[in-house]
């Protein structure tokens, strides 16, 4: 699967790529492809012999349809449902800034990290933090979006100290699965 024309900007106009847990992204398709092989030779694989192909096959797990070669079910994301979903956390208690720091980690390489909304480009972030007593930007945040199954800012997410059980459609890696399973 690959975007509909190999010169297309994805959304949002960044480039994104993960690998067991790394991330990379960038505004130009050069440069990403040049972090990508960067990601493959320090985790000691074989970079690929076309890097930028790799990174339209990752991304298009979460373009909205009509992007990629092929239907990826993605629909674009209702901004008011995801702030609405998102308010609903502000009252909540804050988690402990390692806590907040260790579950964005796992959210920038969720393939449910949703790029369909930037939150940072968007000042949808400084909204989340402005309400988010005490809580401060962490450079996660630049590249933590929506939360898929969750249909909230993940920012917001990761800084409630309890956000509930995990909705359907939440991967096994996900952060509030832990200690949810069997």
């Amino acid at each position: 699967m690959r975007f509909q024309s190999r010169h297309a900007t994805p959304p949002g106009g960044v480039y994104f790529f993960a690998l067991d847990g790394d991330f990379v992204e960038s505004r130009s398709s050069a440069t990403i492809c040049l972090l990508v092989k960067d990601l493959y030779r320090k985790q000691g694989r074989q970079p690929p012999f076309d890097p930028l192909s790799v990174v339209m096959t990752h991304m298009c797990k979460s373009m909205p349809d009509g992007f990629c070669t092929e239907p990826t079910g993605m629909t674009g994301a209702n901004v008011s449902t995801i702030k609405e979903r998102t308010r609903a956390l502000f009252r909540l208690p804050i988690a402990e800034p390692v806590v907040i720091r260790e579950r964005l980690h796992v959210c920038l390489a969720c393939p449910e990290n949703s790029r369909s909304v930037c939150p940072a480009c968007s000042g949808l972030l400084d909204w989340v933090l402005s309400h988010m007593s005490s809580r401060t930007r962490i450079p996660a945040d630049e590249f933590a979006y929506v939360c898929g199954p969750a249909q909230v800012f993940v920012s917001a997410l990761v800084t409630a100290e309890d956000p509930g059980p995990p909705p359907d459609g939440c991967p096994e890696t996900c952060w509030r699965c832990y200690g949810k399973r069997n």
